[in-house]
Formats: C-alpha cells, sequence, structure tokens
C-alpha cells in the first residue's frame, strides 16, 4: 500500500490544490496499520518514503531518505501486508 502522508505539509498542499484529489481524504498511516489489522493483515514492513524532491537541487539528499524512513514525515508511506491465516 503506498499512501500519501497527511502529516507532511507540501503533500497536503498537493493534494488540495490537485484537481483529480478534490474530493481525497488522507489516511494516516496508524489508521491504515489499523484498517489492515482488523481485516486479518499483518504489517511486514512500515516505512515512510518520499523526503526529497526527484529533480533539483535537493535532489543530491536522496540518498539520505533510506536512513529518515522511521520519520513520519515522508511524502508517502509503504506498508506490505500479508493476509494472515
Amino acid at each position: 500500500l503506498f499512501e500519501h502522508n497527511p502529516l507532511n505539509p507540501f503533500t497536503r498542499h498537493l493534494v488540495a490544490t490537485c484537481v483529480f484529489d478534490a474530493h481525497a481524504k488522507l489516511l494516516k498511516n496508524n489508521t491504515a496499520v489499523k484498517l489492515l489489522r482488523k481485516n486479518q493483515f499483518r504489517i511486514n514492513a512500515n516505512r515512510f518514503i518520499v523526503f526529497f524532491p526527484r529533480k533539483g537541487l535537493l535532489s543530491k539528499f536522496i540518498f539520505l531518505e533510506k536512513y529518515l524512513q522511521w520519520l513520519p514525515l515522508g511524502g508517502q508511506y509503504l506498508l506490505v501486508a500479508t493476509k494472515s491465516n
């Protein structure tokens, strides 16, 4: 599951100003985890991603993202889950 992170102010701005996201409701990471667990999924990975732009001056810091995955400020988050039996 890849989802926009509502804790990131830039993500909130982009979603609020995007025509395609006019009626979008951002799902917090902990809410997504709870929903998956409630539906018998086991969380295998929970990471925050996309801390720096992919182009421009700040893109040279992308290599740091692997060290920031624990920090809930990335522009998106990634959850890897498998169905429990």
